[in-house]
């Protein structure tokens, strides 16, 4: 299958297309730009392998080809049901509920990736939001009529192939020069888990929790951080040289996120009127101006694409109430960071899968 793009990166990037094998995408409505074909293209992988690992639905917030928040089913968050004014919903739309809400503001025009169907409940809420496009393996009628009247006919859908297996091989070409990998299918299991330190039996209690860390590293630009609790991101940081810089952002995202959880931001929300993109201005504004925020009922994991090189990181973390660190083998002061981790009560997991993404 071959089709044009609206254009390539930027618009002056005219004549691009994209072509993809039979029966692995269908374009039910809208025309995608480069960006966001990548987008659901980022988005599927994560999604697929959070299903394949968890065997759980996964909906993903995507924006420039980073994950803005990727979640499993589960229960809303506080600030999002004041927002939008419901209490639960359908396993689909509490899974990207949860995914979006990682940070209202940067979810903005986001593409919606779900490994699971689409019902008219989340449709509904798709309506209301500010979205580019969804792409998800299922839709349902209702679910469709509901979409397809969204930006004059012009949401972006896009149907994915469950049964569609990628190729073996990857091929990427820069400057005329084509570089060739093996895709990278590993998917985590319970057993790559290695206990260090700490409570050991945060490892089983959490499994979902670091397999979602594993599994959204894996697909982020490197270097990244992703903190994770309760089956969904709290903050993900990408494309930083410097790890310590990727953990003190990361955690400044986490507590920003959990800010709006806070009854006096949500005070400030229910007073506020117009759409719900300037609710969640304002919102935004009150969270900025108090250091108050709601810590999340369930253990904080941080995990790191690549191993942490000083201790100078978890200091940051136990400053932010991380429980769980999780990285990769390999570190040269490996000793030391354990040192870290047990000094601050916290519990630490390796793994022997670096996941460096670019």
């Amino acid at each position: 299958m071959k089709k044009n793009l609206r254009y390539g990166n930027n618009p002056h990037q005219q004549e691009a297309e994209f072509t993809a094998p039979e029966r692995s995408l269908d374009i039910l409505s809208g025309t995608p730009s480069y960006i966001n074909l990548l987008d659901i293209l980022t988005g599927w992988q994560i999604t697929r392998d959070l299903w394949i690992a968890t065997g759980e639905i996964a909906a993903a917030s995507m924006k420039h080809c980073v994950p803005v928040g990727v979640a499993l089913p589960g229960k809303l968050d506080a600030f999002t049901q004041d927002l939008l004014g419901i209490d639960s919903g359908s396993a689909t739309l509490s899974a990207y509920l949860r995914a979006r809400s990682s940070d209202w503001g940067a979810a903005y025009g986001d593409l919606a990736v779900v490994y699971g169907a689409v019902d008219a409940e989340l449709a509904k809420i798709l309506s209301r939001l500010v979205s580019d496009g969804i792409a998800a393996t299922h839709f349902s009628a209702d679910a469709l009529d509901i979409l397809k009247k969204k930006k004059g006919g012009q949401y972006l859908i896009v149907q994915l192939h469950r049964a569609y297996e990628p190729p073996r091989r990857e091929i990427r070409e820069v400057m005329g020069v084509e570089l060739t990998q093996n895709r990278n299918n590993y998917i985590p299991e319970l057993t790559d888990f290695e206990f260090v330190a700490g409570e050991q039996a945060l490892v089983t209690q959490l499994v979902n929790e670091l397999k979602l860390a594993a599994i959204t590293m894996k697909y982020t630009v490197s270097n990244n951080i992703v903190l994770v609790s309760d089956g969904r991101t709290l903050a993900i940081t990408a494309g930083q040289q410097s790890r310590v810089l990727s953990t003190k952002l990361a955690c400044e995202k986490y507590i920003a996120c959990q800010k709006f959880q806070h009854a006096d931001v949500r005070a400030v929300l229910k007073q506020s009127q117009g759409k719900l993109t300037d609710r969640v201005l304002a919102s935004a504004e009150a969270a900025q101006t108090t250091d108050l925020f709601v810590p999340p009922e369930t253990p904080l994991v941080l995990g790191s694409d690549g191993y942490i090189p000083f201790r100078d990181n978890i200091e940051i973390a136990a400053n932010h109430g991380v429980n769980v660190i999780f990285e990769p083998k390999g570190a040269m002061r490996g000793a030391e960071i354990e040192k870290a981790v047990a000094d601050h009560g916290m519990t630490l997991v390796r793994t022997g899968f670096r996941a460096f993404y670019h």
